[in-house]
């Protein structure tokens, strides 16, 4: 048997071993996605069955009406389009200025960097929960209550992102910047115009984090907007929960709405963020 041959075999062997584990989780998603286009009562016939994962027998046409009916009584569509604009405003500027730190940290001379970076670090063993009240007043005192940018404040710097933009750009080599400097370009040409193309893995990393942290956000939405219509989608969920009739379909509904994104986005930066991960923990 050649080497091939083994290659072959050992992938199939783990995909086999695998395949159990992957749709044991994924069935959950399955049966909220598929219960979320089902009427209410037949949700609950098909509960005890296989059927409770096989999509209705219902016209295509109908499979929504759990979606329609959600949004006209809560206006989830409006809750959703908040906290995806909250998200992406808060991951895009995240991005820079943690990037912007660790690139400081990691390639330019200061004095006490190291001890800059370790009170950084010290920082995440602060409980965010003992933030909160201070964050709020400072919020308040900058007049950025019921604003996005009262919103987003405390999720645009990160101790963790800080640190593994740092732990990544110093595994770049020196040649790069040294290189960019012969061609006459200045720090700031340098970092965007040579470093930023080499790191899109830490990139894509600490985007997913800033915009999982801003999505699954409830506590701080709660203390920041009082406007019903500025609310996030995790907000709107709570309230939905909370008013009478809870219908079952709609609830699965809302869930998969909100699980939507998250799907999306580990889809297509999977590949980045494991090598982000595994580059800065082979560096660290």
């Amino acid at each position: 048997m050649n080497k091939k041959n083994i290659i072959l075999i050992k992938r199939i062997l783990f995909f086999i071993c695998v395949l159990p584990l992957a749709l044991l989780f994924i069935f959950p998603m399955i049966w909220m996605f598929v219960s979320s286009i089902k009427p209410e009562a037949q949700i609950f016939e098909d509960l005890s069955s296989i059927k409770a994962f096989l999509p209705p027998l219902t016209p295509i046409n109908q499979w929504f009406n759990n979606y329609i009916e959600l949004n006209e009584r809560f206006n989830m569509v409006g809750y959703l389009l908040n906290s995806l604009k909250y998200s992406l405003i808060a991951m895009f500027i995240s991005c820079l200025l943690n990037s912007l730190a660790g690139y400081s940290l990691s390639r330019m001379k200061m004095p006490f960097k190291n001890v800059i970076m370790s009170f950084i670090i010290a920082t995440m063993i602060i409980p965010t929960e003992t933030t909160m009240v201070p964050l709020y007043l400072i919020v308040r005192g900058l007049k950025g209550v019921n604003t996005t940018f009262g919103y987003i404040f405390p999720f645009i710097v990160s101790a963790m992102n800080i640190f593994l933009f740092r732990q990544f750009f110093i595994s770049l080599p020196k040649e790069l910047e040294e290189a960019a400097k012969i061609d006459g370009t200045n720090a700031i040409q340098t970092y965007f115009l040579v470093i930023l193309p080499n790191c899109k893995s830490a990139f894509a990393t600490v985007a997913i984090f800033s915009f999982i942290a801003v999505w699954n956000d409830f506590l701080w939405a709660i203390m920041v907007f009082s406007d019903v219509d500025k609310q996030t989608v995790q907000v709107g969920l709570q309230s939905f929960m909370s008013v009478n009739p809870v219908y079952t379909g709609q609830v699965m509904a809302a869930l998969t709405i909100i699980t939507i994104p998250m799907v999306i986005i580990y889809s297509v930066c999977q590949k980045y963020i494991v090598k982000g991960i595994a580059h800065v923990s082979a560096k660290g």
